[in-house]
């Protein structure tokens, strides 16, 4: 069954990260990738509680004459989406991570910095999502997946908000997206496929939760994994090789759903070419 233009959605389930390199490769959850068969899943920012990645609204500019209104002209949004992520759980590894510091451990206990000093937030791409029911003529009621895919962004870890008797804590980022012209796969956003050539939100459905993967070959390994997740098929994985390459499953790939590994049919993949994987997995 195809996935759904139309639908209906609540609550949120996962949300996860992947980090660019400097030069704007995306290595899933990870700063560095080594090449080999492992690779980088995206990160899950377990115990997500709420975020609101939504546009920015156009602004309108009222034009009066005659002591009366003679209309109002729309302009494009001023600025770039920007929200608060909030986890119910703190995780130091992935704060260090999303500022570029460490953790260090000191006896038994671990210390962490909030707003370190000269912090280097590196791009990352996101996706939120949550559980669905589509909507369309024939398929109405059946259960799906929608959500955002943030394709590059800065988060900013801002910790704990106050400490309050009985009140639950929260960990909180602050997400500021940027205009994208590429996705988090590395293809160019085209007027062809979207009706633009950019845009800060991707919103998606699908018949299952989405993530992505990334792979380096290192001329010797074939099969690559095992996956993060299980993976529902291989007709619901869509793999890119090198800048863009679109490969065929069963054809360039196959697909162990069980092993949760992917062998490239022609062989060994070349020492420095990433396979970017963004698929469909069981929840």
């Amino acid at each position: 069954m195809a996935a759904s233009k139309s639908y209906i959605a609540a609550g949120v389930q996962y949300a996860q990260y992947g980090i660019y390199n400097s030069t704007g490769i995306h290595l899933g959850g990870a700063a560095t990738l080594a090449q080999g068969a492992a690779g980088n899943g995206m990160k899950q920012l377990k115990g997500i509680k709420r975020a609101n990645p939504g546009p920015v609204e156009p602004e309108s500019v009222p034009v009066s004459g005659d002591d009366g209104p003679l209309g109002a002209i729309d302009f494009p949004p001023g600025e770039v989406p920007e929200w608060i992520t909030e986890s119910g759980i703190f995780d130091l590894d992935i704060q260090a991570a999303l500022q570029t510091t460490s953790v260090q451990q000191l006896g038994d206990v671990q210390l962490g910095a909030i707003q370190p000093n000269n912090p280097v937030y590196p791009d990352t791409a996101w996706i939120y999502q949550s559980k669905s029911k589509k909507k369309d003529s024939g398929s109405d009621g059946f259960k799906a997946w929608s959500g955002i895919i943030v394709p590059i962004a800065t988060a900013v870890p801002l910790g704990r908000e106050e400490m309050a008797e009985r009140t639950a804590a929260v960990d909180r980022y602050k997400i500021t997206a940027q205009v994208a012209s590429k996705q988090a796969w590395g293809v160019t956003i085209a007027s062809g496929d979207l009706g633009t050539d950019g845009a800060p939100l991707i919103p998606f459905s699908a018949e299952n939760p989405v993530t992505m993967h990334v792979f380096e070959g290192d001329g010797a390994i074939s099969e690559f994994g095992p996956l993060d997740y299980t993976p529902v098929s291989v007709g619901k994985i869509v793999i890119f090789e090198g800048n863009g390459q679109l490969l065929t499953p069963t054809t360039d790939y196959t697909v162990d759903t069980a092993t949760k590994l992917i062998t490239r049919v022609a062989g060994a993949m070349a020492a420095g070419t990433r396979w970017q994987v963004f698929y469909e997995f069981s929840p």
